[in-house]
């Protein structure tokens, strides 16, 4: 005799998903941008990676951030825009000269 499958029980707004692992190929140099369907994560390569928000998702290379006169300290700022859209914030870090003080 078979049983029929129960449907699963919706998640309340209260419960947190259960947290998983994604492999990224560098650490990340920068923020994060939050999407509605993905997180978008500048890695120190100077390559956006795009990493889904469902469990079993893999990351996807994307475009370089990094602008070509930036040095290797520079970071990527992330925001989400609209979409699938975000938007890029290079910050660079010059030393400081005895000039400069």
């Amino acid at each position: 005799r078979q049983q029929k499958s129960q449907p699963a029980a919706a998640q309340s707004a209260d419960e947190q998903p259960a947290p998983w692992r994604v492999a990224l190929p560098r650490p990340p140099a920068g923020t994060p941008g939050l999407g509605p369907d993905a997180a978008v994560l500048p890695l120190a390569d100077g390559i956006l990676y795009r990493v889904p928000l469902t469990p079993g998702g893999r990351a996807l290379p994307g475009p370089n951030w990094r602008l070509f006169t930036a040095g290797p300290d520079a970071k990527g700022h992330v925001v989400h825009w609209h979409d699938d859209q975000y938007l890029v914030y290079v910050s660079t870090i010059a030393p400081l000269s005895g000039h400069d003080l």
